[in-house]
């Protein structure tokens, strides 16, 4: 809960024990003090010499609850932040159960009759365009996320909304050994595992 994370307590589960999390808060908007302490954690990372003690990926949640509303300014800062190495980021659009609801009662009133099957398909077509593009806005600053991810609260999309966010997380990372070491601790994700197995030999 909100509150309760501090960024230089590092966390690990059980389920995967060579996986270790940093958590924020996340920022309010005109929350100073911690989108602070959030940049000098980053920076502090990014200038260490020893590989566990730095960051090799930075999972980033921006929620899509209202796509109408802009990015707040602790989100734009953050995007603009200077010498943070090459570490990538991967935003992570959530709480978009709302827009996909919206998407499909739009698509709905304008094809009546449709499919459901169709119905999901076409919703989540225009999701990920919507989605796509507020992504390419956040690219137009300085630290630009390498990627991006959505997440729903349905029950049933949840393992597949993790092994995305893993094998995009994957994917964006650029250095090989940091690559094969973020595949390896993915011992609950076979799939990955078996298609970089395959990639490397």
């Amino acid at each position: 809960q909100r509150g309760e994370h501090d960024i230089d307590n590092q966390m690990i589960f059980k389920s995967n024990p060579g996986f270790i999390f940093h958590d924020s808060r996340g920022f309010e908007s005109g929350g100073l003090e911690e989108t602070e302490k959030v940049k000098n954690f980053i920076k502090t990372r990014a200038a260490s010499s020893t590989l566990a003690e730095q960051l090799h990926a930075i999972w980033y949640c921006l929620p899509m609850a209202d796509t109408t509303r802009p990015f707040l300014k602790a989100d734009q800062d953050f995007f603009d932040l200077e010498g943070v190495g090459n570490v990538p980021v991967i935003a992570i659009f959530t709480k978009c159960d709302g827009l996909f609801t919206e998407v499909c009662g739009n698509l709905m009133a304008d094809h009546q009759g449709i499919d459901p099957s169709e119905l999901t398909t076409k919703g989540k077509e225009k999701v990920e365009e919507v989605l796509t593009n507020r992504f390419n806005k956040l690219q137009q600053h300085q630290f630009k996320p390498a990627a991006h991810v959505y997440t729903r609260a349905l029950a049933a999309t949840q393992t597949e909304c993790v092994k995305n966010l893993e094998q995009v997380t994957a994917g964006a990372i650029t250095s090989e050994a940091l690559q094969l070491t973020f595949v390896s601790v993915q011992c609950n994700n076979l799939d990955l595992c078996t298609f970089y197995a395959i990639k490397k030999f």
